[in-house]
């Protein structure tokens, strides 16, 4: 189970898209290498420079 209160989210990344990670259930980067560049910009709130 991963503890929802530790982020290791990079601290530049825009509010927009840490929200829209938040509101996903991602709050690690671990979490993302399960999911695909395409699903991640579908996320309301990723534009192309938050994916980068």
């Amino acid at each position: 189970m991963v503890d929802r209160d530790i982020d290791d989210l990079p601290g530049g990344l825009p509010a927009p898209a840490r929200r829209a990670l938040a509101e996903a259930g991602y709050s690690r980067l671990e979490q993302l290498t399960r999911i695909t560049e395409a699903e991640l910009g579908q996320l309301h709130g990723m534009g192309p420079k938050a994916v980068r």
